[in-house]
């Protein structure tokens, strides 16, 4: 059986998040894995508890630690939510010659399927595999056209990317992507994910979105969403908003399942429930809001899942339904 090479780039902010992606990808297949995680300093509690996953779960987890300083001229997203840890990404194909494939992940998601049916796509000659960002693909800014883009290309999300490594050595994809940076600096919205895009724009294979399921994305119309959020492989929260924010967050009631077995959890409960009882909202806390925020029963907004998902005190228990 192939070993399926899973890549991340996280600051130590993001550990406790990163380990929860990382158990939904366990939990969900019986296929050898080696997780790559591309850092830019980690604690070393962080660590410890990232190995802990293996005393759990049959896998493979390296450490690369990179300085941001090769970054210092690349302009920050536009987006607060994106961090510069996200640049890391571009060393993939660098650190192990080795690896002729592989998955690269943000950490904003989970697996709640087999991610073999991601591994499995086949890349023929393309540099990756990715789906197509809805946002670009209805925004009426200058920002895409900037990016001097093919007409029939379709901007692609880089959240969730089938990397054809082989290839990028043999074209020094590495350099043209940082050519491309320097290149377009003064009009990148997303810096790395734009980069992605205008370095391998003739040869990207479109997958379908179940595979970068994204709650907040605004798609073409409602049957759209409906397909991509039935059955999804990946859930991915791209955008401001977070489970590990808000309760209130779509699908939220997923994240917190795989959350259940990290070795982070504790800490993750922790920072929800201070941010739900502090969190002020529209002017103030009324006593109704109050009490919503601390207590709360509902049915699952997740069609695959039957269950009620009772919250108190920012602790979340799930309940299967008959």
């Amino acid at each position: 059986m192939n070993k399926i090479h899973v890549f991340f780039s996280i600051n130590d902010d993001y550990a406790k998040y990163l380990s929860v992606a990382m158990i939904s990808i366990l939990k969900n297949t019986k296929n050898a894995l080696s997780f790559h995680i591309i850092n830019s300093g980690l604690s070393p509690e962080s660590v410890r508890k990232i190995n802990f996953i293996k005393k759990n779960y049959d896998c493979e987890i390296n450490f690369y630690e990179k300085s941001l300083e090769v970054f210092d001229k690349i302009p920050d997203s536009v987006c607060e939510h994106v961090g510069r840890d996200a640049f890391n990404k571009l060393f993939t194909s660098k650190l192990d010659d080795k690896i002729d494939k592989a998955i690269i992940l943000d950490v904003d998601l989970v697996f709640d399927d087999d991610i073999k049916k991601l591994w499995d796509i086949d890349l023929e000659d393309n540099y990756m595999a990715a789906v197509v960002d809805q946002v670009a693909l209805l925004d009426k800014s200058d920002w895409i056209k900037n990016l001097n883009l093919p007409s029939d290309f379709l901007y692609v999300n880089s959240g969730v990317m089938v990397a054809n490594l082989k290839k990028w050595r043999e074209e020094e994809i590495f350099d043209k992507l940082f050519e491309n940076i320097n290149k377009y600096s003064k009009f990148l919205k997303f810096p790395d994910q734009d980069a992605f895009n205008i370095t391998f724009a003739p040869k990207i294979k479109y997958i379908f979105s179940i595979f970068n399921a994204a709650p907040y994305f605004t798609y073409k119309n409602e049957e759209e969403k409906k397909e991509a959020l039935k059955n999804p492989v990946v859930i991915h929260w791209a955008g401001g908003l977070k489970p590990w924010h808000s309760i209130k967050c779509m699908m939220s009631d997923i994240f917190f399942f795989y959350a259940r077995f990290s070795p982070f959890y504790e800490e993750i409960m922790q920072d929800i429930y201070v941010k739900t009882l502090l969190k002020i909202e529209g002017g103030g806390i009324t006593y109704k809001n109050f009490f919503e925020k601390i207590f709360s029963c509902k049915k699952s907004e997740y069609i695959k899942y039957k269950h009620k998902v009772i919250t108190c005190f920012g602790f979340r228990f799930i309940i299967k339904l008959k």
